[in-house]
């Protein structure tokens, strides 16, 4: 997966083809501060839904926070079903 870090515009987005696609086929927004690292929204358009798109972009997300001492707190549905199903703790933040 080649995960873009657009710091810019708070979020990564995930290109399959970095240099000759004009739109990601799909995207995390976040939040951070110190301590956390908050996943806003994760999108990927409905023609790339159900490939499994969102899950490694979480996965990604989480890991990359994760190099950078931050804990993950999931702020949109997406990333809390995800986070619940591969038992992330985040309750204690």
């Amino acid at each position: 997966m080649n995960l873009v870090h657009n710091e810019a515009a708070s979020q990564f987005e995930y290109h399959e083809r970095p240099l000759t696609e004009v739109s990601p086929k799909g995207s995390i927004s976040y939040l951070k501060d110190d301590q956390y690292f908050y996943i806003t929204n994760v999108q990927v358009p409905t023609r790339f839904a159900g490939k499994g798109i969102g899950s490694k972009m979480v996965s990604e997300v989480i890991s990359h926070a994760g190099q950078m001492g931050l804990k993950v707190v999931p702020k949109c549905s997406f990333a809390k079903s995800f986070m619940d199903k591969k038992g992330f703790n985040y309750n204690n933040n």
